[in-house]
């Protein structure tokens, strides 16, 4: 039934979806909850935000603690900027497991504070992971303490000389820290989120990244010399995942909106030949280019460079945003 559930949705049939979930006669308490939960983002596909309000609180009633839907009411309230309220549901998100290595105090005011070390852990996608960084800012950080991101590798270069004042350090290497990491010392990314309530836009919101100045520059000169004067953009369309098909846009449609004559630059990852068949036929006025120099999946700092190099960009939510 959630399978059938996701699928619905997934194919933009909320009206079907909603009305199979009132109809199935579920198997257990959890399984409801968990179909009220989806019922909850059909009704934001469909901009009722008040019966969305009212899907997730009928599925916690019901599930109690599970992380799943504590997570998604979270996100609901900080979107709505009910930060305090978010807050409280948000830190339910992970499992009982993981709150046991990583407690959801650590990063309280009184232990972070106290800390002369705090690691960072990674949580949720990349994406994610770029955007929550940015909330270090709020953290009431002991003077002088030496913080560091633990995570993809791929974050190392991409960090190097960052404004929060940011180490890296891959998960495997944690376990060869010098003394050894303590329990306190280690605070799940995500858990930052409980300083937005007390925060203004102005204090979270601001660059911290630097890409390299010198490939920003050889990159925007080849690019320059490529569409040798027509108006440059940077395109991505699509996430991959199975739920990122509902933030996603055909590039056929996307291009659209795109100057006569344009130079689009490929920002998207994955196998994009056909995409790009099928705009060169809807806009053959247009000259697209994939840059083979610049993967995104193995060289994030290289991909800051490209965008920095680009006044324009169009894309939907994700990495590249």
């Amino acid at each position: 039934a959630l399978v059938l559930l996701t699928a619905l949705r997934l194919q933009r049939k909320g009206d079907e979806a909603l009305g199979f979930a009132e109809a199935f006669e579920f198997a257990t308490p959890e399984g409801f909850a968990q179909a009220r939960g989806m019922v909850a983002n059909v009704l934001q596909d469909q901009d009722d935000m008040a019966g969305a309000e009212a899907a997730y609180q009928e599925a916690m009633h019901i599930a109690g603690e599970q992380p799943r839907i504590r997570k998604a009411y979270g996100v609901f309230c900080y979107r709505d900027g009910r930060y305090a309220e978010g807050a409280a549901h948000y830190e339910k998100r992970l499992p009982a497991l993981q709150r046991r290595q990583v407690a959801a105090e650590n990063a309280a005011p009184a232990n972070l504070s106290a800390q002369d070390r705090v690691f960072l852990m990674a949580e949720q996608g990349i994406g994610d992971q770029i955007a929550l960084m940015s909330l270090l800012r709020l953290a009431p950080l002991k003077d002088g303490a030496e913080v560091s991101f633990v995570g993809d590798p791929r974050h190392g270069p991409l960090l190097d000389g960052n404004a929060l004042g940011l180490g890296h350090m891959a998960q495997s290497d944690l376990g060869n820290v010098t003394p050894p990491v303590a329990p306190g010392e280690m605070v799940f990314l995500g858990d930052l989120t409980r300083y937005l309530p007390d925060s203004v836009p102005e204090a979270r919101h601001g660059p911290y990244l630097t890409p390299d100045a010198g490939a920003v520059d050889v990159i925007r000169t080849r690019y320059e010399a490529l569409a040798e004067g027509r108006p440059i953009f940077g395109l991505s369309w699509a996430s991959r995942s199975l739920i990122g098909a509902l933030r996603s846009l055909p590039l056929s449609e996307l291009v659209a909106v795109l100057p006569e004559g344009a130079f689009v630059v490929d920002l998207q990852y994955g196998d994009t030949r056909d995409e790009i068949a099928a705009a060169k036929a809807a806009r053959p006025d247009l000259l697209f280019h994939s840059d083979p120099q610049i993967d995104q999946m193995t060289d994030l700092a290289g991909f800051a460079a490209q965008l920095a190099a680009l006044g324009r960009v169009i894309t939907i939510d994700n990495t590249t945003a």
